[in-house]
Parts: C-alpha cells; structure tokens; sequence
C-alpha cells in the first residue's frame, strides 16, 4: 500500500477520534490535534493545485470539517482555538480556489474585534495567539 494512503486514512482516523472523544468525554487531546492537524496541512497543500483530489482526500477533509464545526464552549479556549485554526485552515487549502497554497492566513475574531495572522506551519502559536484573545475578551465581558 503506498505510504500516502496509509497516511490519508491514519489521518482521517485521528479526525474521527479527536471528534468522538469530544463528543463522548468532553476533552480535547491537544498532542494529538497538533500532530494530526500538521500532517493534514501539510498533505493538502501538497495537493493545493490540483484540479481533482483522491475520494480519501475528500474524506479526510470531511473528517477535519466535522471536528472544525463542534459547537461547544465548554471546553475551553485552547478547544475553541484549534476548531478556528482547523476551519482556517480548511478554507484557505481545501475550499479555496486560489492557485497557490498558503501557510499564513489572516481570521477575524467577532467578540475581541480583532484579526489575527495565523500560521499553519506553527500550531502552537497559532493556538497560543487565539488562545490568549479567547480568554481577554471572556475577562473583559466579566469585568464590563
């Protein structure tokens, strides 16, 4: 089996299981997030020109989209940073038209009022940046 396969679905598993152990016991798995969100960048901006992916491909997006699109805030801010970078993520490698991949991408954060440049090369700071504007402004709403 070629090794970029093995990896699709390695990938596409760690998605699944990020989002289920959500789901079923309320924690983020952060290591695993960041290790599985780096290779998924990586891969697709590999693919980033292409006019047609692999069927895998389309569902480890898939997967990725999922865990992107949890709705829950009670699992804090680092949680909440990781489905922004992942949906930021998504939007500029997968669902964008453009011809060339990026590894930085500018999100606005509604609540703080604020864009901020994330940079899908480096997850920790890109998780530590939204992190840190997370919790300000949820200080700032108790404190106004």
């Amino acid at each position: 089996m070629n090794d970029t396969i093995i990896l699709v679905e390695e990938l596409k598993q760690n998605w699944k299981a990020l989002f289920f152990e959500i789901q079923k016991s309320q924690r983020f798995k952060f290591d695993l997030f960041s290790e599985t969100f780096s290779h998924t960048y990586e891969l697709l901006s590999k693919h980033f020109t292409e006019s047609s992916l692999d069927k895998s491909y389309i569902e480890l997006i898939a997967e990725a989209y999922l865990f992107a699109n949890i709705k829950d805030d009670s699992l804090g801010s680092k949680a909440l940073a990781a489905f922004i970078l992942t949906e930021r993520m998504l939007n500029c490698c997968a669902f964008n038209a453009s011809s060339s991949a990026v590894e930085t991408a500018p999100v606005y954060i509604f609540e703080a009022r604020k864009d901020v440049m994330l940079n899908f090369t480096n997850v920790n700071e890109s998780i530590n940046k939204l992190e840190k504007i997370f919790e300000k402004t949820y200080w700032d709403t108790l404190n106004s």
